[in-house]
């Protein structure tokens, strides 16, 4: 009898866990579908990453060179 059984239950589990990770799959993947460029809600974020991106690498760039003045400066003096 339970050889009979085994493969049915066996089956019966493949296909739940079949349905539920492709509905999870779904799920997550549609998420990620889902975030519609042109609405404008994910535009504006992405602007506003790249100016903050901007503004940080401008900083850096001064930085690195006043860094580099106040070594030519302490150079010049040697």
């Amino acid at each position: 009898m339970k050889n009979k059984l085994f493969p049915r239950t066996l089956s019966v589990n493949l296909m739940a866990s079949y349905f539920v990770l492709s509905f999870c799959l779904g799920e997550s993947l549609g998420a990620v579908g889902n975030e519609d460029v042109s609405d404008g809600r994910l535009l504006p974020t992405i602007k506003r990453e790249r100016v903050a991106l901007d503004n940080r690498q401008e900083k850096q760039d001064k930085l690195k060179n006043s860094q580099k003045k106040k070594l030519n400066q302490v150079t010049n003096k040697i």
